[in-house]
Order: structure tokens, then sequence, then C-alpha cells
């Protein structure tokens, strides 16, 4: 189009339904009905010679106008705290496959950690009328998730919990795989397993380091605090974490940590200190991102299911009748050796 509105020469016109219509010699109410699959039925010869319009025009439907008649937007809102995490980036992609299996787009809102954020892209996933919402929420207080009460929508929440929120929630088993990365780590001989763990308002975070507490104890040993530090689910904190512990005169000598992300800045900060991994520190991390085998040597860790966890938070929205409000789905990791825990460094697949 140029600025006076008009096409441009040589631009091609968008093929209207009454050019369907006239092509096929029939109505626009008729060309309504066979691309909507009804209400009304269509003689088998007619609906073809619409087909056949449709695909010589190349006509493509108001996605807009279908959408406020069908009260549809055949899309799901994706709401997660950091987009910038390859975690969530996996998880949402893993969910954008699943989605586009039934015909829907996914849109992506990032809170960036801010409840404020986080409420405000579920107002906007209201408005816009999407067809169900998965969320990842920013806390487990989930005081914005209170406002989805309101509105006759399915919703399910992936990766924390929140009490009383009223929708199906799907997690990986954190305090087992926390406890099977530990158990991993003392298998080698090491006696002295501290934990990076993440933030205390997490309950993600808390369930990973009851199941490293669990795994101490269950053989004899002392859950020492001393050997744990906290830091964000982010590299950066991370390492400057693990630099303070390293660096103290407890100094474990391996370490379950509490995500990937984490586990790359506690790679950098061996680095830093002169540790060689796992001749001098020994790591076991916990989500199985894709950038876990690019380390040298490969992180080990606890691999999470994210083509499982995408595909049943997709049928858990579409669940018909509609899934069991505060239901609680637990979904196994498996380990994924590596050569940072002191297994071959050439292991593909979990033990």
């Amino acid at each position: 189009m140029n600025r006076s509105g008009r096409a441009s020469p040589g631009a091609r016109r968008r093929a209207t339904r009454a050019d369907v219509a006239e092509l096929a010699g029939t109505s626009t109410a008729v060309v309504s009905y066979v691309i909507n699959d009804g209400p009304r039925r269509v003689a088998p010869h007619t609906a073809e010679r619409v087909r056949a319009a449709i695909e010589e025009l190349g006509y493509r439907p108001n996605a807009v106008a279908r959408s406020l008649r069908l009260q549809r937007t055949r899309a799901l809102g994706l709401v997660v705290p950091d987009l910038a995490n390859p975690f969530f980036a996996e998880l949402a992609s893993a969910i954008e496959l699943h989605a586009s299996e039934y015909g829907e787009a996914l849109l992506l809102g990032n809170s960036l950690d801010s409840e404020d954020r986080e409420s405000d892209n579920l107002r906007t996933f209201i408005d816009y009328r999407v067809d169900g919402l998965i969320v990842v929420p920013v806390s487990s207080g989930g005081g914005s998730l209170s406002l989805l009460r309101e509105f006759d929508m399915p919703v399910v929440i992936l990766d924390r919990t929140v009490p009383g929120a009223g929708a199906p929630t799907v997690l990986p088993d954190n305090a087992a795989g926390a406890a099977a990365a530990t158990d991993h780590l003392l298998a080698h001989g090491y006696e002295s397993v501290g934990c990076v763990a993440g933030p205390e308002e997490i309950f993600t975070a808390e369930e990973r380091l009851q199941g490293w507490r669990t795994a101490v104890e269950r053989v004899g040993l002392r859950a020492d605090e001393r050997l744990v530090v906290r830091s964000e689910f982010d590299r950066d904190a991370a390492c400057r974490a693990a630099t303070r512990l390293l660096s103290g005169p407890a100094r474990p000598r391996a370490l379950f940590v509490s995500s990937d992300e984490q586990a790359f800045g506690v790679l950098r900060a061996s680095a830093r200190l002169g540790l060689r991994v796992p001749d001098d520190l020994a790591l076991v991390g916990f989500d199985g991102l894709r950038h876990s085998q690019s380390t040298v040597p490969r992180l080990a860790t606890m691999r999470q299911p994210f083509g499982r966890f995408g595909k049943l938070a997709v049928e858990l929205v579409h669940r018909q009748p509609p899934a069991t409000a505060d239901e609680i789905i637990r979904l196994p990791v498996t380990l994924q050796a590596g050569g940072t825990c002191g297994c071959a460094d050439d292991v593909e697949e979990g033990v």
C-alpha cells in the first residue's frame, strides 16, 4: 500500500469471501459454512467448488473476525519468569510444538521475576481471550494468579506450586531427582558433598535442597549447612556464590547444583580458582538443558522431560471434563552422566 491507502502498482489484492463465492458460483454464506464446517450442511460437490476457489485465490479468512464470532482465538498464553533463561526457552519450545498439534499459536509473556509484570501479562492474555493459560509463577505466593479466578479460562501451572490456585500443577520430581544426583556423587566416593541451592522463596529450590539433605543423611553424613550456598537461578549469581563457597575453609569435594544455569556459573568459578573438574571438584546439575552437552567436560545433570511437560500442559488445558483443581502431577527426572561427575565424558544417555 502507498501513503494514499491505494494498492501499490503490481501489488496483489487480498482475496475476499465475496471473490471466493463468485468464483465458486455460490453465496458468501455457503462459503462461510464450508470454512467453519457448519452450522448448515453443504452439498459435497458445492463444498468441493468452494475449496477449489479458496485454493486458486489463496484466500485466508480474517482470523480476528473469526475469533470474535467463535469466541476463540486458537492461541494459548504462556507466562514465564525469565525468557532469557534457557530452561524456560526450552520449556516454551516444547509447549509450542504440542500447541501447534491443536492448531493453536503460543503467545509468550515474560514476567522478569516481577509479580506486577506477571499480572500485566495475565490481564493482557485475558483481554485477548486466549483459549487457555500456562503459567510458571514468579513465586509460590501466587498473588497475581488470584485474578484468574474471576474468569472461566483453563489454567495450568508448571514447575512451581501455588497452594489454593485452583489449577492443576505439573512438576518435576525435585526431591527425588536431587537425592539421586547426590547419591551418584556419593557413589563416586566423594564424602564431602555440598549444595548450590536456589532462592529460598521458590518452592522448587526448597524441594531440591531437601533432596540433597535426604541423600547425605541417608548414608550417615551430616548435612553441613556450611557446605550450602544460595543464588538466583542465574549463572552470574551462581558464579559469585560458588566462588565464596570454594574459597572458604570448608570447601566441599563435590556439589549438587540446583539448576544447569547455576552449574554453568559454578564451572566458571572453578576455572577462575584454578580447580580442575572433576579432579578437584565434581558436580551434577539439574534440568538437562541442551547447553549442558557443550561444556568441557560435559555437565552431568538430572534431565527433565521437556517433551512430556509440553505435551501434558497442553493436554490439561484441553481436557474435558476440565482437569481437577489443585491436582499435582510429578514427572520423573533421569541422570545424564557426564565428565563433571567423574564418569566417562563420552556417556550419551542417563543411567
